[in-house]
């Protein structure tokens, strides 16, 4: 399976990076939603999960099932309080990117 990339622009490339894996891989997927702690802490295939604080402090946050509910509370706690920057330059509201991401979650896993 080709990895696709899934891009949230108010979003860090590392924190896109770090849904990518868990859409991407199943193992990984649930010990992100299990014990996020031990996830960010090991990375994925052998590589580092560098957070900002409020990044990290968000992501922590999170209580959820599925990924799709996983991303839906993240963007919900960035429209509390959005992150100061921005540099990718792209619109869209939360909801649209909150739409189009959980879309690609179903294109890649065949689901409804």
């Amino acid at each position: 399976m080709t990895k696709k990339k899934i891009f949230n622009p108010s979003w860090s490339a590392e924190l896109n990076e770090l849904l990518t894996a868990a859409v991407v891989n199943q193992a990984f997927q649930q010990l992100l939603l299990q014990e996020t702690h031990r996830a960010l802490r090991e990375g994925y295939n052998g590589r580092a999960v560098v957070l900002t604080p409020a990044e990290r402090m968000r992501v922590l946050r999170i209580e959820a099932e599925t990924l799709a509910d996983f991303v839906a509370q993240l963007s919900e706690l960035w429209s509390e309080s959005p992150p100061k920057q921005n540099t990718h330059g792209r619109g869209g509201t939360q909801s649209e990117q909150t739409t189009l991401f959980l879309a690609m979650l179903q294109d890649i896993h065949g689901r409804d």
